[in-house]
């Protein structure tokens, strides 16, 4: 090859057909090796019933749990996401029952139902602050907060059970989810 061969081969318009597939090369292997995430905004649904079941026969009390049908019953757009059952291996081990929901709102809610000391179920979302109360069908329930996130704790003892509902929901939707409790 001669130097004016080299000399036209070293122009703008060779380098721009030289670098053109280059580049169509390069972003079509960053596009196919781009990772691609899983889309976790869907919420993972489940169905409570057999959580409630097994809870029901394990509990050393009655059980109380949100209604899902007749009146005062959670709607439909309430979803079950979480049920956890914390049970010791003794018979005077703390019983606890916990369900988490999404709300229609889009928002979380849970309900907790244990016979372990009321400051314990209340110390197990975490540090509160504040006081108050609600009259939530026709029963009181004291109000705090949790410090951290500011969510609203609802808790009502009745005889040896302490229950809790809290979450980032409205206050309306967490007085519906205490006022399903049967």
């Amino acid at each position: 090859m001669t130097a004016a061969q080299r000399a036209r081969l070293r122009t703008f318009p060779y380098l721009f057909r030289a670098l053109v597939p280059l580049t169509l090369l390069t972003v079509l292997a960053v596009l196919f090796a781009w990772p691609r995430g899983e889309d976790n905004t869907k919420v993972t649904e489940i169905d409570p019933a057999p959580a409630i079941a097994q809870a029901q026969e394990r509990a050393p009390y009655d059980l109380l749990v949100p209604a899902t049908s007749g009146p005062g019953a959670l709607g439909d757009k309430w979803r079950a996401t979480s049920t956890r059952i914390d049970a010791g291996t003794a018979a005077t081990d703390p019983f606890a029952f916990r369900i988490g929901y999404v709300t229609p709102d889009g928002e979380f809610a849970m309900f907790v139902e244990s016979n372990d000391a009321p400051a314990a179920v209340i110390a197990s979302v975490g540090p509160t602050r504040g006081s108050g109360s609600e009259t939530i069908d026709g029963q009181p329930w004291a109000t705090t907060e949790t410090s951290s996130r500011g969510e609203t704790v609802l808790t009502r003892t009745t005889g040896d059970v302490t229950l809790l509902v809290t979450g980032s929901a409205a206050l309306n939707d967490l007085k519906a989810l205490a006022a399903s409790l049967r």
